[in-house]
């Protein structure tokens, strides 16, 4: 199946939807009064010192100024890839003129909504922000655009650089990295209690063993190599440098079995198929969000959160970001398989698995410990258009050939 994007029109989707972000995440709860009494009160509160935070009596956190600054920077990373036509030595000038003339619209319409203190420093920010984004993307954006279009020069290389992209990030998530002393300790004496990760039940765990098996296949028709087994125990044991997370016997066996699961389907054309992939990859996905497996009654069970985006609103922490980014890579891969086994248009490959991450988060209404919500569903659906833009060679072979990327590796 021939699957080709346009890359400028597929920026310029994902830079309107990093606006809409930007703009929902300043002026969230939309409570907006344009009242002569609301509009003096905010003016009076209003922070008009650059980088002087006024509530405080000192100068504004790193970490607030950094956070501002990489919520704007997508805005310049995806504007230059969609409306590629400054000059270099113009760029750094007109995107930050961008992303301020972003961050000042949002401050404004911060003045009428209670609660939210407008700031001049999170103008200046957004600037800063889409500025360093659009150096980003002059510099390697170019290096993306093979992934949506058909210019890649090596399919075989790239389909393991994006498995082990996604198995990276699934293992050492939320990438808190330390090298303290007393953390690496705690780590340790963490694994040593639980060497096997008994205590929880399996969540990631059952959508990392999915890729896993793809990679081997992956791997397994261009490395043939054992040593190629050795990756899960690698990315296990990185765990004990990521404060949040510990390393486990249990998960790295694991690991190690679904890789060797993929290497013999290497070896097996008829198992090279993107539906088996995309059936595997269904199921791993519903074992992660309906784990543990407990059902309540109505009575006791969680409520809907219909409000997107609500929970990283109120407090947006690595955790919370890691889940939203595990939610897109996994909809993202299994968008791609979906496209890779049917004839489908990327709006009902959407559509498709927002209805399964819809299905989901209703029946963790029912399972303790989940907190169902529509941003689960927001976020498949985000990560499902971008698997789908992807072309299906990329990530397994075709349903149609399963020979065809065997053969191109003996060649």
């Amino acid at each position: 199946m021939t699957h080709t994007t346009s890359a400028p029109h597929l920026y310029r989707s994902i830079f309107i939807a990093v606006a809409v972000v930007f703009f929902y995440g300043t002026l969230y709860p939309f409570e907006l009064d344009f009242s002569l009494d609301r509009l003096a009160h905010s003016v009076l509160k209003a922070e008009w010192i650059p980088f002087w935070d006024s509530g405080r009596g000192r100068m504004h956190g790193i970490p607030d100024i950094a956070s501002n600054l990489l919520f704007a920077l997508p805005l310049g990373f995806f504007g230059v890839l969609a409306h590629d036509h400054m000059p270099g030595r113009r760029l750094l000038r007109n995107w930050w003129l961008i992303g301020l003339a972003f961050g000042l619209t949002a401050e404004f319409l911060q003045l009428s909504i209670p609660g939210r203190m407008a700031s001049l420093t999170d103008a200046i920010n957004a600037g800063l922000g889409a500025g360093a984004g659009a150096l980003l993307a002059r510099r390697w954006g170019r290096h993306i655009t093979p992934l949506f279009t058909q210019t890649a020069a090596d399919e075989e290389q790239i389909r393991l650089l994006l498995l082990f992209s996604l198995l990276a990030v699934g293992t050492l998530g939320p990438l808190d990295m330390t090298m303290d002393v007393s953390d690496l300790r705690a780590d340790f004496k963490s694994f040593l209690a639980d060497p096997w990760g008994l205590t929880a039940p399996l969540q990631e765990e059952w959508i990392l063993i999915a890729e896993y098996i793809i990679f081997g296949a992956l791997a397994g028709r261009m490395i043939r190599s054992p040593h190629i087994l050795a990756l899960p125990v690698i990315l296990e044991v990185g765990q004990l440098f990521i404060a949040s997370r510990v390393p486990s016997i249990g998960d790295a066996l694991l690991g190690v079995a679904a890789v060797s699961a993929g290497l013999v389907a290497a070896r097996i054309p008829s198992l090279l198929r993107a539906r088996n992939a995309l059936i595997m990859m269904i199921a791993a996905i519903a074992a992660a969000g309906l784990s543990p497996y407990k059902l309540m009654s109505w009575e006791a069970g969680s409520p809907f959160q219909w409000v997107p985006l609500l929970e990283y609103y109120r407090r947006t922490t690595l955790s919370s970001l890691f889940d939203a980014a595990m939610g897109v890579l996994s909809f993202g891969l299994l968008a791609a398989l979906i496209c890779a086994s049917c004839r489908l248009g990327r709006p009902a490959v959407v559509v498709l698995c927002a209805a399964l991450a819809a299905s989901i988060e209703i029946a963790q209404m029912f399972i303790p410990g989940r907190y169902p919500g529509v941003t689960d569903v927001i976020t498949a659906a985000a990560g499902a258009w971008l698997g789908a833009s992807l072309r299906p060679s990329l990530i397994v072979t075709s349903a149609e050939n399963p020979k065809r990327a065997t053969s191109s590796v003996r060649r």
